[in-house]
């Protein structure tokens, strides 16, 4: 009986990483519903992600807050780029869809490819912003190397986030509770790893 309630039992650990990424989820969407906080909010996920892999977290909505604050102005920054690089490729493979023209089918692959690329540079920055204290010209130029660099777990990565949004919006929409939060666990564990490797810790 003592072991089934023993906090570090496997079945109570993972329901308890469950519960903290309902709540990660829970602030990500509170602190991005202006929108324009989008990008902080998402740093400040993967700041308490990156905490959660590592079994470092403590008060986490304080850690989250905190991230947020101080990450602010390069976490908007990039996010306002994303944003806009985002809504250019959309409208492009919009209008190349609707278009009957050979060259518009290659195109829209071309800016298919090219949108999964903006997507694994866009996750790169946000973890790196959220880990590291350099300047976003150093965090551009190491986002732009390790998403080239480490491909497959790149691609890999965009793949799974839109796949977990999709399924929350179209077939399970209790899994959106949780989508962010795992989604922010995922990558965290992927991402610690590639710098583990690639010896971040010492570079920056």
């Amino acid at each position: 009986m003592g072991k089934k309630f023993n906090i570090d039992n496997p079945i109570w650990s993972f329901i308890g990483k469950l519960v903290d990424m309902l709540f990660i989820t829970l602030l990500w969407v509170v602190f991005s519903l202006p929108l324009v906080t989008i990008g902080a909010s998402t740093t400040a996920l993967y700041y308490c992600s990156q905490q959660l892999v590592s079994n470092t977290e403590e008060h986490m909505a304080e850690s989250f807050v905190a991230s947020f604050r101080k990450n602010f102005r390069q976490s908007t920054i990039t996010w306002g780029v994303t944003f806009l690089s985002g809504m250019i490729l959309t409208v492009d493979m919009y209008l190349f869809y609707y278009s009957d023209t050979n060259l518009a089918k290659v195109m829209l692959v071309v800016f298919a490819v090219i949108s999964i690329i903006v997507a694994m540079f866009a996750i790169f920055m946000f973890a790196m912003i959220a880990r590291y204290e350099k300047n976003l010209k150093t965090i551009f130029i190491m986002s732009l190397v390790l998403s080239f660099r480490t491909l497959p777990s790149s691609v890999f990565m965009v793949v799974l986030a839109g796949g977990i949004i999709s399924l929350s919006v179209f077939l399970f929409w209790p899994l959106g509770l949780f989508s962010m939060g795992i989604i922010g666990y995922i990558h965290s564990e992927i991402m610690l790893e590639i710098f583990r490797r690639n010896n971040l810790e010492k570079q920056l």
